[in-house]
């Protein structure tokens, strides 16, 4: 295919697609930036029917371009790709906002997590510790009034001292359990209290071997012995359940 132009002898088709053109009975107007005619010399024997019939030439009747028009038009070129650029940026320096705070409040409600089950873990321990020391009391208790009695029973002494010595052990393993939640302040406490249960246990040892015995030469001072470490022990207690609020109400 070869471009064609008009000639005297040729006829030129009527233009039909344009309402303004229809009156127009000379050549087609050759149009800036387009194919003036476009004329097919071959038409080829083989290939699929949806192919284009020959090869086509294309004329090209635009105006030349000139180096200021090149550089006019790569510059708006290069100004969309400028744009195009900083909105790319934009997009990436939000969507690194948006990762960069969705880490920092995935931490954050990490860390909250973290402290709430610690506190329950710790609350759970405390709560333990204090039921076991309530009931190794009442057990101590017993043996007590039992040994301030004119005439203890010892068979009954020694069931209750068997059931004190019981829940004794209880303690020592809810201790140890407050001892590994810390944190170590309370631990300070709760070594303040076992001294407090070994004075205690300790005088209450004597007065069951003296019972035995039936010497009552030191029982009464035995007595405000025992009454006496009774106070500190209590005392050591309730510094313990303040220090276990004050555990649990913080996060360390």
């Amino acid at each position: 295919m070869t471009p064609q132009s008009e000639g005297p002898g040729t006829t030129s088709p009527p233009l039909t697609r344009r309402a303004t053109r229809l009156e127009h009975n000379g050549p087609p107007p050759v149009i800036e930036e387009a194919i003036s005619r476009l004329v097919i010399e071959k038409r080829p024997s083989r290939g699929p029917p949806c192919r284009l019939f020959g090869r086509m030439l294309l004329a090209w009747t635009g105006p030349r371009l000139t180096p200021a028009k090149w550089m006019h038009d790569e510059n708006d070129r290069m100004g969309a790709m400028d744009s195009g650029l900083a909105a790319l940026l934009g997009a990436a320096v939000g969507a690194a906002t948006t990762l960069g705070a969705a880490v920092v409040n995935g931490r954050a409600q990490e860390r909250s997590q973290h402290a709430h089950w610690s506190r329950q873990h710790r609350r759970d321990a405390y709560a333990g510790y204090l039921s076991a020391l309530h009931d190794r009391d009442i057990a101590m208790d017993a043996v007590l009034d039992a040994l301030r009695s004119d005439s203890p029973d010892l068979p009954d002494i020694d069931e209750k001292t068997g059931r004190f010595i019981s829940l004794a052990r209880e303690v020592h393993r809810a201790t140890e359990v407050v001892i590994l939640e810390g944190p170590a302040s309370l631990a300070t406490v709760t070594e303040r209290v076992a001294h407090a249960s070994s004075d205690l246990s300790h005088i209450m040892r004597r007065m069951t071997e003296n019972a035995r015995a039936g010497d009552t030469t030191h029982k009464a001072e035995d007595t405000a012995f025992a009454a006496e470490r009774e106070r500190i022990l209590y005392q050591t207690v309730k510094d313990f359940r303040l220090a276990a609020r004050s555990a649990i109400g913080g996060t360390d």
